[in-house]
């Protein structure tokens, strides 16, 4: 998968201006490239499907493709709409909006994404009690890090064991 002493390392080393007023980060390529070639294939198969119910009559297996399609559609939408914002005051992704001096913690650790993924992930806890997970799987992340470090300040720790 990837080497969390060596991400870490890099992440530690690396240095980044904070000169812009907002940065806006979206999913890294081969995250791009993998999950879009899946919907694809989806769309794909789901089009022969329906091209073949219409043909044919089916209507179950028509009312089964339109569904298909719909779902690769809206998750290839989702997909490529996935941005994390970081403006002077607010860390903005999805319907989230996390402002940058309630956050008690920010964490860097490896952690759990989903149900059945486990990858990068930057865990915030706000003054509220609320937590925060974010999939680390964008371009640039390291420098979404630094930038998100000379923010905060001493509230964002880093997991060294991951």
């Amino acid at each position: 998968m990837y080497n969390w002493k060596n991400y870490v390392n890099e992440f530690k080393n690396a240095e980044v201006s904070d000169n812009r007023e907002k940065y806006s980060f979206g999913l890294s390529y081969t995250y791009l490239l993998r999950t879009g070639f899946f919907f694809l294939a989806i769309l794909i198969l789901g089009g022969i499907a329906l091209a073949d119910s219409l043909k044919n009559h089916y209507n179950i297996k028509m009312t089964i493709s339109i569904l298909l399609i719909l779902y690769a559609l809206i998750s290839l939408f989702r997909t490529l709409a996935y941005r994390i914002t970081l403006d002077r005051e607010t860390l903005k992704y999805g319907k989230h909006r996390i402002k940058l001096n309630e956050i008690k913690s920010a964490t860097l650790t490896i952690g759990r994404i989903s149900a059945s993924r486990v990858g990068r992930a930057l865990e915030i806890i706000s003054n509220d009690k609320k937590e925060y997970i974010l999939n680390l799987n964008i371009n640039h992340s390291i420098k979404f890090l630094k930038i998100l470090e000379q923010r905060v300040g001493k509230k964002f720790l880093i997991n060294e064991e991951g």
